[in-house]
């Protein structure tokens, strides 16, 4: 595979995860992370693997939290916009080794984790569970 084949296969994952978040399709989003962590270890590329590594815990706590907790649409949709703004900076700079676009990649890696993690939080905190997930799961709920 050549280094612009694995750029395309890339971008592709991305525009998958894409389409997942529009639909709230978050598992699909998980599996597509997961797919590029995997793909990137495999040729070496290690930005891609950090990359892929924050979307699969980004995907994760958000596919925990629509599967345990009732939600509005509204009430996810900060999530979906700040994980499409990192989709679309991802697509716009892999590969770059521009600094500025390294930086502002940095920023909504930042952006989107701190996102879902103040959602979770405030769910955790201020909703009533419908379903543990299970006994692996290990979180008192009132």
């Amino acid at each position: 595979m050549t280094a612009m084949d694995f750029i395309r296969k890339y971008k592709e994952a991305l525009g998958r995860i894409r389409g997942n978040l529009a639909k709230t399709n978050i598992k699909g989003c998980l599996n597509s992370s997961i797919d590029l962590t995997r793909s990137s270890d495999f040729v070496g590329f290690h930005e891609g693997v950090f990359i892929g590594e924050v979307l699969e815990g980004i995907f994760d706590n958000f596919n925990d939290m629509i599967r345990m907790f009732d939600y509005k649409e509204a009430e996810i949709d900060p999530i979906k916009r700040e994980v499409g703004k990192l989709i679309n900076l991802l697509e716009e700079s892999i590969p770059s080794n521009n600094e500025k676009v390294k930086t502002e990649l940095y920023d909504a890696l930042i952006s989107a984790r701190s996102c879902v993690t103040h959602l979770r939080i405030g769910f955790v905190r201020d909703k009533k569970v419908k379903r543990p997930l299970g006994p692996d799961f290990d979180m008192e709920y009132e």
